[in-house]
């Protein structure tokens, strides 16, 4: 009877094991079909990280760029600015050689001339100071206008930096 029930166990056993081969075969299927899967993946994760790492060159590149292009501005700035008080100095100079030669002609003459002509002498230091203030406005608007360029540029090169900046931080992320 051991034997019987033994017998009848082996071929329920036999029995599973028949019904149980197809879910084993369709297990294995899947299991291939889930490791492909991941193989693409991977794949397709290797392709994106390569674009955002040539994306990535690009934007140092282009950051690079834009640095070395305000750096030129800002030495182009710098080279006029050192050209505008250049340019001062020069109108000081001439301004206080005008003077002199003025006051030489004066002592040469030995004083006559402030006596024969006051008024005339007073007018030639009337329209020197005049002169001289027009020019000083006219210097000082420039140098307005300058420091306002200056200001825009160095915006506009701080804007652009900012934005080459906030696009690679959302590249790199």
């Amino acid at each position: 009877m051991v034997l019987y029930v033994l017998l009848i166990c082996s071929a329920c056993q036999q029995n599973v094991i028949r019904e149980l081969e197809p879910l084993r075969s369709h297990l294995r299927l899947m299991a291939k079909e889930c490791d492909w899967k991941i193989l693409a993946q991977w794949g397709e994760e290797q392709t994106r990280t390569e674009i955002l790492k040539r994306e990535k060159q690009q934007l140092l590149k282009d950051i690079k760029a834009l640095r070395d292009r305000g750096e030129a501005m800002q030495t182009m700035v710098d080279h006029l600015q050192s050209e505008l008080s250049n340019l001062y100095l020069q109108f000081r100079k001439e301004c206080d050689a005008h003077r002199l030669l003025i006051w030489q002609l004066n002592e040469l003459k030995g004083g006559s001339v402030k006596t024969e002509i006051p008024a005339e002498g007073n007018r030639e230091d009337n329209k020197d100071s005049v002169e001289l203030k027009l020019a000083l406005k006219v210097c000082q608007g420039d140098l307005i206008k300058t420091q306002k360029e200056l200001t825009r540029v160095k915006d506009e090169y701080w804007d652009s930096l900012e934005q080459a900046h906030n696009l690679t931080q959302l590249h790199v992320l």
